[in-house]
Parts: structure tokens; C-alpha cells; sequence
């Protein structure tokens, strides 16, 4: 940091980054875990598919009445999930509210008093009131697929080899079990002496998250 990614070339062993400074390094893996928008896909050609759930998510952090006791909890509306996420103060939440573009717009142009009284009525008052909220911003949801998940020296995990709907933190878990699945590859890898950025070893991590 605060170094950015400019290009990669890779090769059968290693690869080689250049990062816009000019400076270079040399790796023998490169994992790029760097969200659904990732440099490292994108420099490595590597395509992926989107899927559209014709939805958008509104997230803010809200203070409420009610101490969230650290419990994530969640409420199913007929326009999608509504979450309220733990933060570190007691009365803090983090919320993603996924619905259609439409109600989005609408929810977003009202005042904050108006937005904090619709939020507790849809999450049926389970942490009383809504006192105050942050800023409301909001981002379409897709689903994305990569052709492949793996080059040469390259290996995409999480939200940049696939990203799903933010349901139930399917996606973090999704992630996790990448990181596990890779590192267990790498680990088996080092044991029998292989190259760890050769395909035919990155190939049993793709099989298997794919």
C-alpha cells in the first residue's frame, strides 16, 4: 500500500507484477482476492458471466433502541431480505436491505425520519425503534461466474471468482471455503514437492470450488 496493480505476466513457475510506481515483484503464486471487481482478473483475461437478480441493496448503519446482543438477524419481505448486522457499539447495526430498483429510489429520496419509521415497521420492530441513520447508499445485485477460476501462477478465490446474492453471508462462507480448499492444495503441494503455481496443482483447487 498504496501501490496499485499495473500488469502481470505470467509464466510456467512464477509470475512477475508491476505496479504503477514502476516497481516489480516476483511470486510463485498469485491469489487474487480482491472482490467482485477484480484488478487481477481483469489483468489475467480471465472471463467471468453475470446474472442479474433485477434487485438493488440499500446499506446504512443505523443506531436502534434495542442492544443487538451480537446477533445477526434477518427478516424475508416479498421483495427480498432485510439484515441487520452487528456492529462493535451495542446499538449499532449494519443494514442490507435487498429489494427491486423501484423501491429502492423511493426509499432513498425519504428524509431520515421517514426512512428510520419504514425501516423498524418492515424489520417488525425486533430492535424497537430506529433512532437515527447514516448516509443510505446502494448498489445493484448480480451474480457472477467465472469460466475459470485459475492460470498459470493465478488463482482467484471469493467474490472474484464468483459472487452471489448477500443472503445469509452465503458469499463470505463461500470465500472461506476457498481459503481453506487453497490453502489445503498449497499444503499438499509443499509436501509432495510440486510447483504451487503450476496448473496440473491449481487444477484440484478449481475442480473442487467450481
Amino acid at each position: 500500500c498504496p501501490e496499485s496493480l499495473k500488469s502481470i505476466q505470467n509464466h510456467t513457475t512464477h509470475c512477475s507484477l508491476i505496479f504503477t510506481s514502476g516497481v516489480s515483484i516476483t511470486t510463485g503464486l498469485l491469489v487474487g482476492a480482491d472482490g467482485i471487481h477484480s484488478t487481477v482478473r481483469q489483468l489475467a483475461e480471465i472471463q467471468n458471466k453475470e446474472y442479474d437478480y433485477q434487485q438493488e441493496a440499500i446499506i446504512a448503519t443505523v443506531h436502534t433502541e434495542k442492544k443487538h446482543e451480537q446477533t445477526a438477524r434477518q427478516i424475508f419481505l416479498p421483495t427480498g431480505p432485510l439484515a441487520f448486522l452487528p456492529l462493535a457499539n451495542p446499538h449499532h447495526c449494519s443494514i442490507v436491505w435487498s429489494t427491486t430498483p423501484e423501491a429502492v429510489e423511493r426509499l432513498k429520496a425519504l428524509s431520515n425520519e421517514l426512512f428510520c419509521s419504514e425501516l423498524a415497521n418492515a424489520f417488525e420492530h425486533h430492535l424497537g425503534k430506529i433512532e437515527s441513520t447514516s448516509m443510505r447508499l446502494s448498489f445493484p445485485l448480480k451474480a457472477q461466474q467465472c469460466e475459470q477460476y485459475v492460470k498459470p501462477g493465478i488463482v482467484l478465490i471469493g467474490d472474484a471468482a464468483h459472487s452471489i446474492h448477500p443472503l445469509a453471508g452465503q458469499g463470505a462462507n463461500l470465500g472461506i471455503a476457498d481459503a481453506v480448499c487453497l490453502a489445503a492444495v498449497i499444503l499438499e503441494a509443499k509436501r509432495k514437492q510440486r510447483t504451487i503455481g503450476a496448473l496440473h496443482t491449481l487444477r484440484y483447487y478449481e475442480r473442487e470450488r467450481r
